[in-house]
Parts: C-alpha cells; sequence; structure tokens
C-alpha cells in the first residue's frame, strides 16, 4: 500500500502541467554572465555615439570641413576575446559613419585620430550571488599620440551557476 501510494503520487508529479516562461523573440539572453557580441555592440553603440557628439569631432568637421579620418587600434583586455570584439564593433560602427571616414591602419594613410581603449572584467561577490562588472575605456588620441577625447561604459552581470 506504502508503495502504491508512492507510486500514485510520482505519477501525479510527472502529469502535472509544466511552467513556460515566453520571452521575446528578439531579446538575447545570457545566463552565463560572460562577456559576448550583444555587450560588445552595446557598449560600441554607446561609447561611439559618444564619441560622433564630442567636441572634438565637431569642432574638427566645422574648422576642417572634412570628416576627421578615424584608424582603430587594439583594445587592451583581462580576458580572452574581449579587446577583439571590441575593435571589431568600432571598425564596423566607423565604416558606417557618415561622420568620419575610416581608415585602415595597414593602408598606411595617415589617420588624424585613433581609437583606443580597454576592458577589464572584474569578479565580485554581493550577498552571496556572483557578478561579474566590466568596465570598458575608449580613447581618442591625435596623431600626435595625445589623448583629445575619452569615455567610459560598464555593464554589470549576474553569473548563474
Amino acid at each position: 500500500m506504502k508503495y502504491l501510494s508512492l507510486l500514485f503520487l510520482i505519477i501525479i508529479y510527472a502529469c502535472s502541467p509544466k511552467q513556460v516562461l515566453k520571452t521575446d523573440t528578439s531579446n538575447d539572453i545570457d545566463l552565463s554572465g560572460r562577456w559576448n557580441k550583444t555587450d560588445a555592440e552595446i557598449v560600441t553603440n554607446e561609447l561611439f555615439n559618444n564619441l560622433i557628439d564630442s567636441r572634438v569631432i565637431q569642432d574638427y568637421s566645422k574648422g576642417q570641413s572634412l570628416k576627421p579620418r578615424i584608424s582603430v587600434r587594439k583594445f587592451d583586455s583581462n580576458f580572452k576575446n574581449g579587446g577583439e570584439n571590441l575593435a571589431q564593433y568600432f571598425i564596423k560602427y566607423a565604416k558606417a559613419s557618415e561622420l568620419i571616414e575610416y581608415t585602415d591602419p595597414k593602408l598606411r594613410i595617415a589617420s588624424n585620430f585613433y581609437i583606443s581603449g580597454s576592458i577589464e572584467a572584474t569578479e565580485y561577490d554581493n550577498r552571496g550571488n556572483p557578478y561579474i562588472e566590466y568596465n570598458i575605456q575608449l580613447k581618442l588620441l591625435d596623431f600626435n599620440n595625445v589623448k583629445s577625447w575619452e569615455d567610459n561604459s560598464s555593464i554589470k552581470k549576474y553569473i548563474k551557476e
């Protein structure tokens, strides 16, 4: 009798309806907490728009009546592929921009400015919940390697274990 009631409970539990959570298919869901291409694109979009709206770019465009030529240099990172993702997205945005002219450093065409930066991941624990904070710094350097402008952004992500 004991086994029969246990079997009955198992059958009832197995037949119970499953809860399904519906999400918007256009949104990516990242449960790893790790840096990904979506994060890189979000940060690039924010920082690139800030760069285009910066006084340095606006003043150069007005004073020269030309679009500033910009190259993308290396992004330093303390984790794998962090800097490469950012550099790729900045190149993509620079090529698509109507306000600046992207120049490939390999072609040896003189640039007026260079974009460089860094991304650093810091893991921390908040009340038993593990998080990673990604701090991104973007610099605009002139042809003399003097910093003309800088901005930063950060993304905090929960690590689901």
